[in-house]
């Protein structure tokens, strides 16, 4: 049965202040909207720059914040790369000359510090 059917608001002012969608001349009128005819894209060049974007900011997230375009690392290395940086055990360092990466243990290292530190020669 239709909730329109066999009403008259006339004569049921409350019906009216319930909100029932029948309006104060008795006529109900209908909720629904007439059936959509849009049909999406199949190809979007919208979607394509969001899913582009999405998958930079999930890489991102995965491996830290990289440069993923100009990046000469893999992901793999990138993420071996992290994790060494982590370790407070060694210490990664340019050397003085030549511009070497020097990898040393902590302790070593700090010891060699204090040792040309208090080496009064200088």
């Amino acid at each position: 049965m239709d909730l329109c059917e066999g009403v008259d608001a006339h004569d049921d002012p409350i019906l009216n202040l319930m909100g029932t969608g029948i309006a104060l001349d008795g006529t109900c009128p209908s909720k629904f909207k007439p059936k959509s005819t849009f049909l999406p894209a199949i190809h979007c060049d919208a979607l394509d720059v969001f899913e582009r974007e999405m998958t930079k900011q999930v890489k991102k997230l995965r491996y830290g914040v990289m440069n993923v375009k100009n990046n000469n690392l893999s992901g793999e290395q990138w993420q071996a790369l992290q994790e060494l940086k982590k370790d407070h055990t060694i210490v990664i360092r340019q050397s003085d000359k030549g511009g070497n990466v020097v990898i040393q243990d902590t302790i070593n290292y700090v010891a060699e510090g204090v040792r040309q530190l208090s080496d009064i020669r200088c």
